[in-house]
């Protein structure tokens, strides 16, 4: 109870622009409730047509023409970042991941992985992309730098 008071008191600080007036509008009327406020953010930020789409577009993944092994990465980790709760457990998509890649990633991310990257476990397989992340430099292929992987899990 004392983390619901404590997320409840600095969420309105993490807010800005639309965001804060929509939060100024609708905090009355969840009568100091997380859960029904959580669910008004994300009926309103994240509508269920939105993110469907988003759903279908990670589900088939395919990386870029000349984008980098890093890159691609860089671009899933952004796809999954651009919405709060996908449904989709991390082994799977992981899976979509490596089977949207060119033969030449799937080779080297075999390589990397000591011979099968689908025999790393989601963690493993998450620090292994994260370090060719690291490893990979900045490419004209984006419009600016790849943001640094999260930490947590998908």
């Amino acid at each position: 109870m004392a983390q619901q008071t404590f997320r409840w008191k600095l969420f309105p600080f993490s807010l800005s622009g639309r965001a804060k007036q929509w939060y100024s509008l609708s905090v009355r009327s969840v009568e100091g409730s997380w859960e029904a406020l959580r669910e008004k953010i994300y009926l309103t930020f994240f509508p269920i047509p939105k993110v469907a789409s988003l759903r279908c577009e990670i589900l088939a993944f395919e990386q870029r023409e000349k984008e980098s092994l890093g890159a691609a990465w860089a671009h899933f980790t952004k796809l999954l970042a651009s919405c709060l709760e996908l449904g989709i457990q991390e082994p799977v998509l992981l899976q979509h991941f490596y089977l949207g890649l060119n033969f030449e990633s799937t080779k080297f991310l075999d390589c990397s992985s000591r011979g099968s990257f689908a025999h790393l476990t989601p963690g493993e397989g998450r620090i292994a992309l994260n370090k060719i992340l690291e490893n990979t430099p900045y490419t004209r292929i984006y419009d600016e730098f790849p943001n640094e992987a999260p930490d947590e899990p998908i």
